[in-house]
Parts: C-alpha cells; structure tokens; sequence
C-alpha cells in the first residue's frame, strides 16, 4: 500500500478536519475535542503532507478550508460520519448481533475505505462489509474482511 495512504487512514485526522472546518478555529475544536491545539494542527498537518496540498487557510484567529479542502472533505466526511454513526451503535448494542454496514465507495477511494474497514474489523470482527461503488457494484470480491482473533 502507498505511504501516503497508509498516512490518510486515521479516521480521527479526518474527524478532527472536519471539526476545525465546521467550527472555523483549530482552537475551538481542540477545546470540543478535548486536545491541545498543537496536536490538531499536527493532524491537519499530516493529512495535509499526505495528500500534497493545503486543506486549510490559516488566519490568526480562524481556520476555513481551502477549494481543495472543501471537495476532499465533501468526499471523505460522509464515510467518517458513516463510521462514527456506527461505532456508537456497536458500543450501545448487544455483542451477540451480528451486523452488516453497507458501505458505497466513491471512484478513487475504495483501497482507503478498504484500510479503514481492515483496521474496524480488527476492533469488530462480528461486522460485515457490503461494498459497492457509484454504479453500485458489488465490490466484495475485491474484498475480504477476515480480521485475526
């Protein structure tokens, strides 16, 4: 897998991006997020290096997100939010249930989506993946989730 991919995996960058861009101030989200404001921006930082580009414009006071940042966020925020809905709903159910998240991937992202998928089914072996992309295609046999125990 490509370096910077491996970099662009860690959903809590993308989450704390997204936290910056809604609330305009890495120091505002750092407050939200409970953080100092040096490791936002150590996030925003690496996403940043990965990707090539800024994401941010950075003034005294505020933070907004650049064109660039706009469109990469409008892509990637939706997957986020996807996996944080889910999370919260795996840690409130019974451990019993077996769940499947279904997931649609835009075009370019389904090798990051796939790491993002790997590493939650190392936390939650119990869940299934259905993939399928914007022609909804199923893309699970590009896929096999099978986490060790």
């Amino acid at each position: 897998m490509d370096r910077r991919i491996k970099k662009l995996e860690n959903l809590d960058y993308w989450f704390t991006l997204s936290r910056v861009a809604a609330l305009g101030s890495m120091n505002k989200a750092a407050e939200e997020l409970n953080i100092d404001v040096s490791s936002v921006s150590n996030k925003i930082r690496v996403l940043e290096k990965a990707l090539g580009y800024e994401l941010l414009e950075r003034q005294s006071h505020s933070s907004f997100l650049t064109a660039q940042g706009e469109s990469v966020l409008k892509t990637i925020f939706p997957i986020v939010e996807d996996f944080t809905y889910t999370l919260t709903q795996l840690c409130q159910e019974d451990k019993e249930t077996r769940q499947t998240i279904k997931v649609n991937v835009s075009n370019g992202l389904l090798e990051l989506v796939i790491g993002w998928i790997k590493l939650f089914c190392q936390l939650y072996p119990d869940v299934d993946f259905e993939l399928t992309d914007n022609k909804s295609e199923d893309l699970g046999h590009k896929f096999q989730p099978k986490a060790p125990r």
